[in-house]
């Protein structure tokens, strides 16, 4: 670990421009300061006498005052130097290392009293001619920074501080950085212990707010904020102390803007602003924002450094949102980001809410309007509160009503968004009430359709359209190669974080990165992965989020069905996924034997690849089974739910011993396709494989394209053959090729057909067809 430099140190220890250290000589030829212990004159050889110059020139104008750690040259102009110490205690020491070109002094970095020390070097050449030069130095007796040195230090530099503990961030409060606030003694500011090595809050530390420690580590300025990077803390008074916020509210007001040096430069201060209003506020930021004197600042709830646990931020959450309008006190410790002043929660009543204004039927009517708010977009099963008083005027009522009882139903005041087959924007209208004054407000929700099982292309295009900040609803799947090693694998974390261009890529400017993949030590640059995980855009950067997982081995498919399975297994009792699903597995257990009556039987599967027995899922009455035992491989499709705590395919759910897992997918989406409306559309992409058994519109020169009728792989009958309209290319095809075709599935007229612009590529036929 790095030494801490004194602060008095007050410049270079080595100065390698000979003309300015000629300067310094002729200055420090006047000045009694000079440490240099003066040498009679010598007769020396020539290369001994230029040595002896230059390292004279090159160290006479440093400091008398050292830092606790420093260098000088072992060799020069062919001599050797042999540096050593006079001093009465064991205080600063040469560290000599074989072969470098450089030796170390190390000085002790909390000297109770000043120690003063001689330094010398024996500078000897090649014929073993001597002379030597000495110094006088002192290292200082140690003291803390105070605020105003701690800020004006240069970044790079080490400090030591110490101050009484405001703010705890480390993982017992759900984060991944570990931090400490700690105000100055003086509450002149703060200082911001950033990203420690140890957790703060942990039950072995003995860290609690209110008492006294000291941080050592590196300062650093970071978008304006002043840090100690890399910090060592330790408890030197582990009595607790209060610290009150300090009312800011006349600074704030005063402010031309909130980058005002009177409002930023007591960085890390706790402080409260009075008065303030609740406004809007942005939750992707955790921006909870306040208004006062015409300006909006903020209370940041943040997804890494947070002082409040994930407990308790939820329920500051969740008070903000009631008490929109309301006039409050905000307290929090100051922060800056881009130059701009906002503060952090270090309690969960960091808004301390006061009054509405007093309003009459047709005010409060309009300012319960106003200020009520709904969730904007769904994208999985939830059932959310509504409102049925205006937030703190008991005198209003809200009633509600739904435009689709099917998506968003209304019971028991509570919204209960269900699964879509495609998204659907959905219609709330509230309907406000007070005294004889009656208004109304629209809410359009936007409830997503599952996209777990999107074909890669779909997600990769997908994923490349997310806004910033954004992700795909629910796990994805990807197959690519790595084409980067952007943090080599961690053996303290267990991760490693790649980049990988998609099989279906067709550029470098759609490559993917896979953020902190779990595991990891096998792999190297060239390697073909399967990863599974969250998509999202990270300021710009597309990748799948941390914690995702990866296969060497797994094909997309198998991946996916993980993911089903692991979706079944999260389901709440009588819930069911939407839309049928399908799992490859082997027998484990014959549940209920086939009846002859019923023709069906019950089965337990364990799914390919699952890792344990935990997760068997169950064939309720699946159709048929005479033929079925104990270790058959089956491919089953069906409804998949939770009935009373068991996993399970529901009744009527089917198998087959011979078709694969893409296959028996495949005869889902052609269910699917016949089952759309007139004019009605797939939400997603698809892909089908089959052979073509006409060709409707032969190939266009003109316009390059063709448009045939394809079979699909394994449909039983020719009522359920696909249309492949204006299909892209296509020159080369003629009846009976056998072809995948990826594109939207539509209902035009009747007709059931890849719309137009679908592509295809060949497929070799299996032996024997």
């Amino acid at each position: 670990m790095k030494r801490f430099i004194s602060i008095f140190v007050m410049a270079l220890l080595c100065i390698f421009c000979l003309a300015a250290c000629k300067e310094d000589e002729n200055k420090n030829n006047n000045n009694d300061d000079d440490p240099k212990i003066e040498e009679p004159e010598e007769n020396l050889p020539e290369g001994l006498a230029a040595a002896k110059s230059f390292i004279k020139q090159m160290y006479e104008g440093a400091s008398t005052v050292t830092a606790s750690e420093y260098e000088r040259v072992a060799t020069y102009l062919g001599c050797t130097l042999k540096w050593s110490v006079n001093v009465s205690e064991d205080k600063v020491k040469v560290i000599v290392t074989e072969g470098a070109k450089t030796v170390k002094i190390q000085v002790n970095e909390e000297a109770e009293e000043d120690i003063p020390y001689e330094l010398k070097v024996e500078i000897t050449d090649a014929n073993g001619n001597k002379t030597e030069l000495k110094w006088n130095y002192t290292v200082p007796k140690f003291r803390y920074l105070t605020w105003d040195e701690y800020v004006a230090i240069e970044n790079g530099k080490a400090v030591a501080v110490k101050g009484i503990v405001t703010g705890i961030i480390g993982k017992a409060n759900g984060n991944s950085n570990n931090c400490l606030y700690v105000q100055d003694l003086e509450n002149k500011g703060a200082y911001y212990g950033y990203n420690g090595a140890s957790d703060p809050s942990a039950a072995d530390s003995g860290i609690q707010i209110g008492m006294t420690v000291e941080i050592k580590g590196t300062k650093d300025v970071y978008s304006g904020t002043h840090e100690i990077k890399n910090p060592v803390w330790k408890v030197i008074d582990s009595t607790i102390k209060t610290v009150e916020p300090i009312d800011y509210t006349e600074k704030f007001t005063a402010a031309e803007s909130l980058k005002d040096e009177s409002l930023v430069a007591a960085q890390g201060l706790l402080v409260t602003v009075k008065g303030v209003t609740i406004d809007d506020f942005t939750e992707s930021n955790g921006y909870y924002n306040f208004k006062l004197a015409g300006k909006k600042s903020y209370i940041r709830i943040s997804s890494s450094v947070c002082p409040l646990s994930k407990d308790d931020q939820k329920t500051f959450i969740a008070e903000f949102k009631k008490h929109t309008g309301w006039t409050a006190d905000a307290t929090g410790i100051i922060c800056v980001y881009d130059g701009a002043f906002y503060l952090t929660p270090v309690t969960v009543d960091a808004y301390e809410f006061k009054s509405l204004p007093v309003l009459d039927d047709a005010g409060m009517v309009a300012f319960v309007k106003e200020h009520l708010s709904l969730i904007a977009e769904v994208d999985e099963p939830k059932a959310v509160e509504l409102p049925a008083k205006g937030s703190g005027y008991e005198t209003v009522t809200i009633e509600w009503a739904t435009d689709n009882e099917t998506v968003a139903p209304i019971a028991d005041g509570k919204v209960n968004f269900a699964e879509p087959d495609a998204d659907t924007e959905v219609t709330l209208t509230a309907t406000i009430k007070s005294g004889e004054v009656t208004d109304t407000k629209e809410f359009k929700v936007k409830v997503l359709a599952p996209v777990s099982d999107l074909i890669e292309a779909e997600v990769l295009a997908k994923a490349f359209a997310l806004a910033d900040g954004k992700a795909l609803n629910g796990k994805q799947v990807l197959a690519g190669t790595i084409v980067k090693i952007d943090t080599a694998y961690s053996t303290e974390y267990k991760n490693i974080t790649v980049t990988i261009k998609p099989d279906v890529a067709t550029d470098d400017d759609h490559n993917v990165q896979c953020f902190r993949l779990v595991g990891g030590e096998d792999l190297a640059e060239g390697d073909h992965i399967v990863v599974t995980g969250i998509l999202k855009n990270y300021k710009g950067t597309i990748e799948f989020d941390a914690k995702c997982t990866y296969s060497k081995t797994l094909s997309v498919e198998e991946a996916k069905q993980l993911v089903v399975l692991e979706k079944a297994y999260a389901l709440a009792d009588g819930k069911a996924l939407n839309g049928k699903q399908v799992l490859a597995g082997t027998i484990v257990k014959i549940d209920t034997a086939y009846s002859t009556e019923y023709k069906n039987i019950t089965v337990t599967i364990k799914v390919d690849n699952a890792a344990d027995d935990d997760h068997n899922i169950q064939c309720f009455r699946m159709v048929g089974g005479e033929d079925l035992a104990e270790g058959d491989h089956i491919v089953v499709t069906g409804i998949l739910k939770n009935y009373k705590g068991t996993i399970e395919f529901d009744a009527k759910c089917t198998y087959s011993k011979t078709l694969s897992l893409e296959e028996a997918k495949q005869l889902v989406i052609v269910e699917q396709a016949f089952a759309l409306a007139d004019g009605k559309a797939m939400s997603t992409k698809a892909t089908l494989t089959g052979t073509i058994v006409k060709i409707d519109t032969a190939y266009s020169t003109e316009y390059k394209n063709i448009t045939v009728t394809i079979k699909v792989d394994n449909v039983a009958d020719d009522d359920h053959n696909i249309q492949c309209f204006r299909m892209v290319g296509g020159e080369d095809l003629a009846e009976g090729d056998h072809i995948t075709v990826t594109g939207l599935i539509k209902n035009y007229k009747g007709t059931v057909e890849f719309d137009a612009k679908c592509t295809y590529v060949k497929v070799a036929a299996e032996a024997g067809e």
